[in-house]
């Protein structure tokens, strides 16, 4: 890059300014995760002040303010925004359930899930909702059913894991053997021809060897005939 590239970038990175803006939080933030909706979607924070915010993209003003017990680590909300996870420094989840368009939370009303020895610090939302994958610096990943709020596989990285990442199958992956293969255009019936005025069908060909006195043949004949009459 030369320097009138540089001074391009510089100058497309200056007039770059926040649209909104929020200081609600009195300690760091550890996590934020953006719902659904784009420019009217909700953007939901987690800190080390033990508390979780709501915030609204649209009308830039905060919309409810969960406290905890302990300092927050990692936060996530399922697709349908009917769930909110929350991971703590003491390695417990608590799952709030949301209110008519994330407005309110039932926080008298939050499930705990235990199972971490050490800081929660990742949370992923998987099989649309229904999967809750926790990470931790204890080196384990859990597999939460949210349904029950147990954990059904434990899986242990024997190390500390900082972050999830889920990648989906492409679609083309997912069909079945029968519906993944190439269309194909029928294949015309071959005649059993060769091209030409004077071809022949190719069942009929024969190569014959080189020529013989019609004698020989004629011989070889009445011998074959003589034998079939005895």
């Amino acid at each position: 890059v030369n320097k009138e590239d540089d001074s391009d970038l510089a100058q497309q990175h200056a007039v770059l300014e926040a649209t909104c803006s929020w200081n609600d939080h009195s300690l760091p933030i550890t996590s934020i995760h953006v719902g659904q909706g784009g420019v009217r979607g909700r953007i939901f924070s987690a800190s080390l002040d033990r508390t979780a915010r709501v915030f609204e993209i649209f009308s830039k003003q905060p919309l409810f303010t969960i406290a905890c017990d302990t300092y927050l680590t990692a936060i996530v909300v399922d697709c349908e925004e009917r769930r909110m996870f929350l991971g703590g420094g003491d390695g417990r989840i608590s799952v709030f359930r949301l209110g008519s368009g994330a407005t309110t939370a039932e926080a008298s009303g939050s499930v705990v899930m235990e199972g971490h020895a050490q800081p929660v610090t990742s949370l992923l939302c998987a099989k649309q909702g229904t999967l809750l994958l926790s990470a931790s610096e204890d080196g384990g990943i859990r597999a939460w059913d949210v349904q029950s709020n147990q954990c059904i596989q434990v899986t242990d990285t024997k190390g500390p894991v900082s972050a999830m990442l889920e990648l989906r199958r492409p679609p083309p992956l997912l069909a079945t053997p029968a519906e993944a293969l190439l269309p194909m255009a029928p294949l015309r019936r071959y005649n059993n021809k060769r091209s030409g005025p004077d071809s022949l069908p190719i069942s009929r060909c024969v190569c014959h060897g080189p020529a013989r006195p019609a004698g020989v043949l004629g011989a070889k004949r009445a011998r074959s005939a003589s034998g079939e009459a005895a």
